[in-house]
């Protein structure tokens, strides 16, 4: 296959209500008993079906290994109305990483990524909400996020930071690097295992932050959400769900609210108590 990238090609648009960009986080887990049981999911991929199956206009910008997982996953998104026209598909390196969950009941294979092309999001393309998600330690990659943002407050677009990262990529790095990224965000979401990952605290995050950002963090008690407002907590949802799913709805909703018009008549906290409220079910 050499070194070419293919971009996706399909039906166009140049306005969304939401961009989601960055990098994909999959993960792979296997019932024991059987391949019947194996689910395969990525993070940002997540939280574009999300945004899509509410109703939300979405344009996806990434990069894949260009592989069957690729171009399956491509294939039903882009079937979901979501513009694939910011995907761009390198050459595969097989490499993977096999965890065993210590209960014994599930096992997680992860694809290591070896793709060298950093994010690029299309020239025409404008939204109301930019999403940035899966940051890396790798400067070229921070940068480019720091573009995108830059880019899009520059037109108005809203910018939201998902900020997660895998141990893997983040052990014995400066976590300070993403400071660059941390001031051109107009919402933080992060949970506290997040911070662990990648070496950082919520108050240095928050230092970090312009003063009119909000930073929204998970836990497994609840929801917080702090900014010029206050602070603004809602308890965790009854049902039973993952910390990775919570935090998956948590960040779509947060983009579906900021995505519509600010009705005047309700205040900052009042919002944010609603888009909390929110964040246990797919926007609507």
């Amino acid at each position: 296959m050499g070194t070419e990238v293919h971009t996706i090609r399909g039906p166009r648009r140049d306005s969304f209500d939401v961009i989601c960009a960055g990098e994909p986080r999959w993960r792979a887990a296997k019932n024991p008993r059987g391949p019947a049981g194996l689910a395969l999911s990525a993070g940002l991929l997540n939280i574009a079906r999300l945004l899509s199956t509410g109703q939300v206009h979405v344009g996806l910008a990434t990069v894949f290994e260009d592989d069957h997982l690729a171009r399956s996953s491509l294939a039903e998104i882009a079937a979901l109305g979501m513009d694939v026209g910011g995907v761009k598909l390198v050459p595969r390196v097989d490499t993977q990483l096999i965890v065993a969950d210590v209960s014994g009941g599930e096992s997680f294979a992860f694809s290591e990524t070896g793709v060298t092309q950093d994010l690029e999001i299309p020239a025409p393309w404008s939204s109301q909400v930019l999403l940035l998600s899966g940051l890396s330690a790798i400067t070229s990659r921070l940068a480019a996020f720091c573009k995108a943002a830059r880019k899009a407050r520059r037109h108005g677009t809203a910018v939201v930071l998902d900020l997660v990262g895998s141990l893997r990529h983040w052990a014995g790095r400066d976590p300070r690097v993403i400071s660059m990224v941390l001031r051109e965000a107009d919402v933080v979401r992060c949970s506290f295992l997040d911070l662990a990952t990648i070496g950082m605290d919520s108050a240095t995050v928050r230092l970090a932050m312009r003063s009119n950002a909000t930073l929204v963090i998970n836990d497994h008690g609840g929801t917080t959400a702090v900014g010029t407002f206050g602070e603004v907590r809602v308890k965790a949802p009854r049902e039973s769900i993952s910390a990775e799913r919570l935090a998956e709805r948590c960040t779509a909703a947060i983009c579906a609210e900021l995505a519509r018009p600010h009705g005047v008549a309700e205040t900052p906290s009042g919002r944010w108590h609603r888009i909390l409220k929110s964040c246990a079910s797919p926007p609507e």
